[in-house]
């Protein structure tokens, strides 16, 4: 179900074009519960919003799936109409993320590719960067800071 609103205000999010239309997911927000998990965190971060400047307007829609715990400074790249995204925080201590979870923008179906991985503390990061890039027809995420 989609709903025509205003954006959301937020901090530390990620933005990221897909065609001519921009998508905003996550950061931190109104509302947004600091804990590592609960069923309201999960409601909230179900929610994309896309803006479309052929039309000037926001759309409020919802997701299936199950978005990543990585809500603040993660970062995001498209290839073609597939979103991925990276680390994060998650809003309570220094809990930091290393999933990589892509959105179809099409079905909106989360898809978690991999999970946060506690053996490997050196990639669980916030406020860096990710490029996407096709070598040998095979595309690549390349993860930058953080």
């Amino acid at each position: 179900m989609a709903s025509t609103n205003q954006l959301r205000e937020r901090a530390v999010h990620r933005t990221v074009s897909v065609g001519d239309s921009l998508y905003v997911w996550a950061g931190h927000q109104v509302g947004l519960p600091e804990v590592h998990d609960s069923e309201e965190k999960r409601r909230i971060t179900s929610n994309i919003q896309h803006f479309t400047p052929s039309t000037g307007q926001w759309i409020t829609r919802d997701t299936t799936g199950t978005p990543p715990l990585g809500v603040r400074a993660c970062c995001c790249t498209a290839i073609n109409d597939q979103l991925y995204y990276f680390g994060g925080r998650c809003g309570h201590n220094d809990c930091y993320h290393n999933s990589i979870t892509q959105l179809d923008t099409v079905s909106l179906q989360w898809r978690e590719l991999e999970p946060t991985d506690v053996t490997r503390s050196v990639m669980r990061r916030g406020y860096g960067g990710m490029i996407s890039f096709e070598h040998d027809g095979i595309h690549h995420l390349l993860m930058i800071g953080g």
